[in-house]
């Protein structure tokens, strides 16, 4: 015999429920991207995208590494890390830093957070060169 469905589950044993959690997480999805489209925006407007653009994600992921992150935190964070995770795939293997194999975009995004905070005097500069920066300190060339 075949399976009943009543009229919430549809054959695909997806409930009204599910497809209203997965409508809501793309919902976000796009939502955050749109978010991240205009700070992007934004900061090409007014030219190249400095370390002043980073220092509000940075100090978000600090929260966020520090368990004290807001609902406001996410989209900033997640514009943090994806900066810096497009810098590093940019600038690996033009061997002016060498990490250890394995190291993760959540350990550079880390590394450049301490950066920023130690050097406010860098805010100005491009951040693709903040980035450079703080990997060489971390992970310099033998």
């Amino acid at each position: 015999m075949g399976a009943r469905h009543n009229g919430s589950e549809d054959p695909r044993g997806l409930t009204a429920r599910s497809t209203r959690t997965r409508g809501a997480g793309v919902r976000l999805i796009a939502l955050l991207a749109m978010l991240l489209a205009a700070a992007a925006n934004d900061a090409l407007a007014e030219g190249a995208i400095t370390g002043h653009h980073l220092v509000p994600g940075a100090e978000a992921f600090r929260r966020g590494v520090e368990n004290r992150a807001s609902s406001d935190d996410q989209p900033l964070t997640f514009y943090f890390i994806g900066y810096i995770a497009g810098a590093t795939d940019v600038l690996f293997g033009d061997q002016r830093f060498c990490p250890p194999q394995g190291t993760t975009k959540g350990q550079y995004a880390a590394m450049v957070q301490k950066y920023l905070k130690a050097h406010p005097e860098e805010w100005n500069e491009e951040a693709m060169g903040i980035v450079l920066a703080a990997l060489r300190q971390e992970f310099p060339c033998k």
